[in-house]
């Protein structure tokens, strides 16, 4: 089950195909929509796993609430994405009830990477933190491969963010020509990272 919880968002990635989407912002509504959903799903036994989106979802106004009707469900696997910027302030909600907190970072450099997502999000310093601080939920980095040219620079990426539990890397999803995006295709740096992966 994915929960794309609101479409606000701090950061302004150019690259994000969040950014012309919309979805209902009633958080009450969705909050009582999500728990009637999922006991449902466990009635029928398909409910596994649940991945919490937004936007940025620390940003919904039913954060909290949304949680604690999490936490009544028996899910097997949950996670959510997140740029991070408020992970310090959720941190007794998100701890133990999440298998995997998913921070979304594009560069090794702190500076380069706010250039990218257009705001301050946490530094690797922070990011350390908040892994040490979460005791019973992983934290996973997840790239999308924007900054990274070379296997090297790929290399230097894990090599960096370590001290996750997980890194992914993830290839730009190309929107419509009708949203203006331009892209420049990585295609052969990513045959070649799955070729160097499979060697």
């Amino acid at each position: 089950l994915h929960l794309k919880l609101t479409n606000a968002c701090n950061a302004r990635c150019k690259f994000c195909v969040e950014q012309n989407s919309r979805c209902n912002e009633n958080a009450k509504y969705y909050v009582k929509q999500v728990d009637r959903m999922r006991t449902e799903m466990e009635r029928e036994g398909i409910l596994y796993s649940v991945s919490v989106t937004g936007g940025e979802p620390l940003l919904f106004k039913e954060f909290d609430s949304l949680c604690d009707v999490l936490r009544k469900h028996d899910i097997k696997f949950l996670t959510m994405n997140t740029n991070g910027t408020y992970l310090k302030s959720h941190m007794d909600k998100i701890d133990g009830l999440f298998d995997f907190i998913d921070i979304s970072r594009h560069s090794i450099s702190d500076e380069r990477n706010n250039d990218i997502f257009g705001t301050t999000v946490p530094t690797i310093e922070e990011l350390k933190y908040i892994k040490k601080s979460l005791k019973n939920t992983k934290v996973r980095i997840q790239c999308v491969m924007y900054e990274i040219k070379t296997i090297n620079d790929l290399l230097e990426f894990i090599n960096t963010f370590r001290f996750a539990d997980d890194i992914s890397f993830r290839r730009l999803m190309k929107l419509p020509d009708k949203y203006g995006v331009n892209y420049k295709t990585e295609d052969d740096l990513y045959n070649q990272i799955l070729e160097y992966a499979f060697d």
